[in-house]
């Protein structure tokens, strides 16, 4: 019978794996949940995943925070492999069986590969230490980015929790990848400024820079 697995990303490795059951899966924090995951930022009740036929759909159980797919807010959305999920602040990744086994295969040949070509170009894959400081009118403060993930927006359950009338309660993610900063937009319809331009859903930090939303001024920086 063939099989699809979700998986957790920490950054752009893999810390987390389950098979989905061949009919329901709930996910959340109680433990009567398929999926356990235990953190405020998940509700109890969070989300489910059923198959039906060959697919699998994802459907949110009015949960706190919402349910994002590839940073769309859904309330139901039909998976495809390599879809990625924002559950809390947690990125899951929708895997079907064929895609999860070329995964497996090729990932150690995908990082000789990409080294590879970074040497080529003479592109360094150091490891930063990145750091934002979060500014509003003459307050200030700084704070050093040591976790894979951190939520931006006005919930109180939000890591870097910024207000405004144009703020969501879940309005941007930030994943820290060492070598890189990316900022993910996963409001509906609310831009978010970097660097002084409005961007549509994503940007990626390599170096310092300026993050502008509600009022605040995020300052990205890195010491190595």
């Amino acid at each position: 019978m063939p099989v699809a697995f979700l998986i957790r990303m920490d950054g752009n490795r893999e810390s987390d794996c389950w098979e989905l059951h061949p009919d329901l899966n709930t996910i959340g924090r109680e433990p009567a949940n398929t999926i356990i995951i235990k953190d405020p930022t998940v509700s109890r009740q969070h989300c489910q995943i059923r198959k039906t036929g060959l697919s699998y759909t994802i459907t949110d159980l009015d949960s706190q925070n919402g349910t994002f797919v590839n940073g769309k807010r859904i309330i139901e959305a039909k998976l495809k492999h390599g879809d990625e999920m924002l559950i809390g602040k947690f990125i899951m990744r929708f895997m079907d069986e064929e895609g999860f086994r070329q995964t497996v295969e090729t990932e150690s040949d995908s990082k000789r590969m990409l080294l590879k070509e970074k040497e080529k170009h003479n592109v360094r894959l150091d490891v930063k230490k990145w750091y934002i400081t979060v500014r509003l009118k003459q307050i200030e403060q700084t704070t050093f980015l040591e976790e894979s993930y951190y939520l931006v927006g006005k919930s109180r359950e939000c890591d870097i929790e910024v207000s405004g009338w144009n703020v969501d309660k879940i309005h941007a993610l930030l994943i820290n990848r060492g070598y890189e900063v990316r900022l993910l937009n996963v409001s509906d319809n609310k831009s978010i400024q970097v660097n002084g331009k409005e961007i549509p859903k994503k940007f990626t930090f390599t170096g310092d820079g300026s993050i502008s939303l509600g009022g605040y001024e995020m300052i990205i920086f890195s010491k190595e």
